[in-house]
């Protein structure tokens, strides 16, 4: 099970396990990242898993197939996720827990690319004492590919996409609510750890 931690995180870092001839057995990202935006649009982006077609690397199509709310606090979704890289393809569903401006958690196991998927966003928002909206961003994931063959095909770029994705969901998050934050600009990426 992954689990993020209330405490401070480096900026990001990677971790890969790597089996006979090389080939990933699963890999594990963690980022943490202070934005200029409110915990509230940082999640508001993140929760809108139809959209992700729109503006995420390699991903071909996005849409909720079920939506579930269990109470003002918690909503659960079923989404199916489509990738793309060259001749690449795949299709797969996620169950996705959403918990507003607080965090979004996807599980996705046993599919034809990932024999498990888990990924968790967490926003906590930050009071700067200026009245300028910001939040830190905690993201991690935990991936095994179903096959050497998957893991050969996909696995670099899978690692270079997820170590993208909180700068991607941050300039979509400019995007939509440029207009309530004219004056901020996304901020700069996280640096690997050495």
């Amino acid at each position: 099970m992954l689990a993020l931690r209330s405490t401070p995180l480096p900026l990001c870092q990677c971790f890969v396990a790597r089996g006979f001839f090389g080939a990933a057995t699963s890999s594990k990202y963690n980022a943490r990242k202070k934005i200029p935006f409110s915990a509230a649009q940082m999640y508001s982006v993140v929760a809108d898993v139809d959209r992700y077609k729109e503006f995420l690397p390699y991903c071909s199509d996005s849409k909720v197939l079920k939506r579930t709310r269990q109470d003002a606090q918690l909503e659960h979704l079923e989404a199916e996720l489509a990738v793309e890289y060259g001749v690449f393809s795949a299709r797969y569903i996620s169950r996705v827990e959403l918990r507003p401006s607080t965090s979004v958690r996807g599980v996705s196991e046993d599919t034809a690319l990932f024999k498990s998927l888990v990924h968790q966003w967490k926003f906590l928002p930050v009071d700067g004492g200026d009245g300028a909206p910001s939040c830190w961003v905690d993201f991690a994931i935990e991936y095994q590919f179903q096959s050497a063959l998957h893991a050969a095909a996909a696995g670099a770029v899978f690692e270079n996409v997820s170590s993208q994705m909180i700068s991607s969901f941050e300039a979509r998050c400019a995007d939509v609510h440029r207009s309530s934050s004219s004056s901020s600009s996304p901020s700069q990426s996280p640096q690997p750890l050495p």
